[in-house]
């Protein structure tokens, strides 16, 4: 005698076959959008699941008609080649644009043979310039203040220390750099040991492995290569993982037994990247840029001084030059005249912010730098 399931078995059973001939549908009619629409057939599909889903990575930071962030087998993610658009910002609308190596900046050649003080500038969303014109990010503000210099930005978004060390190693060292600027926010000791990030997706993140510091390269299983191509399970995974991530956020580190050998870690790697520098006959200037909630009356955490501490700590040794703007940053936010630094919306520099940092980094250029810019034609900073 053959037992039948139970009928809420049988109904669990059918909800799931149901279940999945819907999604299998909806990939195949997505899927197909994309294959016979191309770009335009990409743009329906995400306006379709916009409103639904959070957008995945590799889709999530669109331009026009293009995506601005694609896969790094080494990073996590890098920034896409000749992307040209134009986005919404607390500014106003901004334009996106990308070189031929996929960096917010002009067409660079690793040669220098016009022999100019060039600067490699490294870092994350602000380095960037997220939210306004690239001529009113630091970078092109420092580049225009200091006669002669060519600055080639390197920013990339999301971007924690570990990252910037091996784009650095594989790409910023080619430009061969005078002076390598690199730009740290109270968030990049945690970012750094991230193995996922919960938008971005899987990255590198450093480790003290047997005493000596390691950096893992993302681990990307061959089943997760086939579920990013994904146009229905991708928007339902990245879901999961913020709600984990909201309810757990030490889901995200690699190995969260390690807490306290964070600030080991993050000054060995600091020294590895002054190094990396030496060794390529360039000079290394570590900058503190403070984020809004450093001036909030919010309870004390411990990590918004961690990153400010090691390396003020480490110019006291004299190890390394380092430019903390946090004065200047609560200076202006302390004095109602001054245009605002932050957006309160987005929480990211306004152009203010980027002109207070460019301001203080020119300076301390100029005077460390003066004999190699010397040669330099006048010409008067424009702000």
């Amino acid at each position: 005698m053959v037992r039948r399931a139970h009928p809420k078995l049988r109904a669990l059973g059918r909800g799931m076959v149901r279940l999945a001939t819907v999604v299998i549908a909806l990939e195949i009619i997505l899927q197909g959008c994309c294959w016979w629409g191309g770009e335009q057939g990409q743009i329906l599909t995400w306006t379709l699941l916009v409103p639904w889903f959070p957008v995945p990575r590799e889709k999530g930071w669109w331009v026009g008609n293009q995506s601005v962030l694609a896969d790094d087998r080494r990073t996590g993610w890098r920034i896409s080649a000749n992307v040209n658009g134009v986005r919404a910002g607390g500014e106003g609308p901004f334009l996106v644009e990308t070189n031929s190596k996929g960096f917010r900046d002009q067409e660079h050649s690793y040669e220098n043979p016009d022999r100019r003080f060039r600067i490699v500038a490294l870092g994350g969303d602000t380095t960037f310039g997220d939210g306004l014109e690239e001529s009113q990010s630091y970078v092109g503000r420092i580049e225009r203040s200091l006669p002669g210099t060519e600055v080639v930005n390197l920013g990339v978004i999301g971007y924690s220390p570990d990252q910037q060390y091996l784009l650095l190693q594989d790409e910023g060292v080619r430009y061969e750099p005078d002076l390598v600027l690199q730009f740290f926010g109270w968030e990049d000791i945690e970012h750094a040991f991230w193995a996922n990030n919960p938008l971005l997706g899987r990255k590198c993140y450093l480790t003290l492995d047997g005493g000596g510091l390691d950096i893992r390269l993302p681990q990307r299983q061959a089943w997760e290569e086939l579920v990013l191509s994904s146009r229905v399970v991708v928007p339902l995974k990245t879901l999961a993982f913020i709600l984990r991530f909201c309810f757990q956020p030490e889901f995200a580190l690699a190995e969260p037994e390690k807490l306290a050998e964070r600030p080991e870690a993050i000054i060995r790697l600091i020294y590895r990247t002054q190094r990396l520098c030496q060794n390529h006959g360039a000079s290394y200037l570590a900058v503190y840029v403070p984020t809004i909630q450093e001036f909030l009356p919010l309870p004390p955490k411990p990590a918004r001084e961690a990153v400010r501490k090691i390396l003020q700590s480490l110019e006291h040794q004299h190890i390394l030059s380092f430019v903390d703007t946090t004065p200047s940053f609560r200076q202006a936010v302390q004095d109602p005249s001054q245009p605002p630094a932050f957006d309160p919306q987005t929480q990211h520099l306004r152009s203010h912010g980027h002109r207070l940092i460019a301001e203080q980094v020119a300076a301390v250029v100029s005077q460390r730098f003066a004999h190699r810019l010397a040669a330099s034609h006048d010409q008067e900073p424009s702000w």
